[in-house]
């Protein structure tokens, strides 16, 4: 893994270390905490999947200072996850 246009590279450094094998292990949980002091700043805090699902999933406020919700819809022609169906 690699960022290649934001300058967060370090982050993946630091969190990595030998694994078994002579590969490189990441931890996950730390990489995202540091992503998320990183990029959510004095909002970090509310940088969860839980407060995605209870903000965006049930429609509630979002509790973060400032915070907005923003909510897409997916159109039909939109090939991104869509599945193509075999004709007989």
């Amino acid at each position: 893994m690699r960022f290649e246009i934001l300058p967060f590279q370090t982050l993946l450094e630091e969190g990595s270390s030998e694994g078994y094998g002579g590969g490189l292990w990441l931890d996950n949980d730390k990489l995202v905490a540091r992503l998320a002091q990183k990029l959510g700043g004095a909002n970090a805090d509310w940088c969860s999947n839980s407060t995605c699902v209870e903000a965006l999933i049930s429609h509630q406020p979002l509790p973060a200072l400032g915070g907005i919700e923003l909510y897409f819809e997916r159109l039909a022609s939109d090939p991104i996850g869509s599945t193509v169906e075999a004709s007989a």
